[in-house]
């Protein structure tokens, strides 16, 4: 018994751990607010430890002993309420006239217990009103969105791209794809307006959710970028839709690498080249295949021809 005892120990704790609220991020608004305001990377990053880790410590602090109670307290008064719910005066007044006192004593100990619950675990909200918070939620992203949009129509880049970062904070995975689109294509126009591409930061794509109509937004942009005077810009859209299937995947552009090999530009063509030998194995479409042939033969960069003839014998056709 005792080594059981000495098993079950460790499981317990670890089952209590992980339903600590403090494991979810959405219980942990201050500490998601200094990791969202850290330098983005390099020397400026790592400059800000020393500063940013008592910040983080004093903000873990105050989600777990005023934050997150204060986010549940409403949830513990309705668990206390449902004490006084289905009382019925009309066919047992007695009963019910005689259960009151009880009624009224079991109240503030459900209200102590949920409360003091909800605060350490991560426990669910009520169910309605987790529905409504999660509409209210996507409303708000999608005004965000909106104002993103005509700070962009007006030229006002670094408030458009606020309102987007915003929205990015607000968003969740599961999601409709269609907002994921739209953060994708607005992030896109900053980024080509700024000639700002080292910033960009995609809410990730929800792809069993995604569909044509879903990424039509952002297929757009792309397209405009493919037919830019721009060969960074040319590259930058065979880089991120080889990246996402899903947004190049429409009948105005079937096959990208084919159109990426048939590039005026010798680096972009190489770029291409190097992108897919590193997705060697990867099913390519008959045109692509024969983009690469052609390549092969007649780039007529002698570093082109020399990696098309190493991709082809590594492409596998479907």
């Amino acid at each position: 018994m005792k080594s059981i005892a000495q098993m079950a120990m460790p499981m317990f704790l670890f089952a209590m751990l992980a339903g600590c609220a403090a494991l979810n991020r959405d219980n942990t608004p201050l500490l998601n607010a200094v990791e969202d305001h850290m330098p983005p990377s390099g020397l400026a990053r790592a400059a800000a430890y020393p500063l940013m880790f008592p910040v983080g410590l004093a903000a873990i602090a105050l989600d777990a002993a005023v934050v997150r109670p204060a986010m549940v307290a409403d949830d513990a008064l309705e668990d206390a309420l449902e004490v006084w719910d289905d009382i019925d005066l009309d066919e047992r007044y007695v009963t019910e006239c005689a259960l009151m006192p009880l009624r009224a004593a079991i109240t503030p100990i459900v209200f102590a217990g949920s409360f003091a619950a909800r605060s350490i675990f991560d426990i669910p909200e009520n169910a309605e009103d987790e529905k409504r918070k999660s509409q209210a939620r996507l409303e708000g992203v999608e005004a965000l969105l909106d104002e993103a949009a005509a700070l962009f129509g007006r030229g006002e880049l670094d408030a458009a791209a606020e309102s987007l970062a915003e929205a990015r904070r607000k968003m969740e995975w599961g999601d409709p794809a269609e907002l994921a689109a739209r953060h994708h294509a607005l992030t896109l126009k900053i980024a080509r307006q700024k000639g700002d591409w080292e910033s960009l930061n995609f809410w990730p794509t929800n792809s069993e959710k995604q569909s044509k109509s879903a990424a039509a937004p952002v297929r757009a942009v792309l397209r405009e970028m493919r037919e830019s005077d721009s060969a960074f810009e040319r590259w930058k859209a065979f880089d991120l839709a080889s990246g996402d299937l899903h947004y190049a995947a429409d009948g105005t552009v079937p096959h990208i690498l084919a159109q990426a090999l048939d590039d005026p530009d010798a680096g972009v063509r190489l770029l291409a080249l190097q992108k897919w030998l590193n997705r060697q194995g990867h099913s390519v479409a008959p045109q692509e295949a024969e983009a690469v042939r052609r390549a092969a033969e007649s780039d007529e960069s002698e570093i082109n021809r020399a990696i098309a003839q190493q991709l082809l014998k590594l492409l596998v056709q479907p």
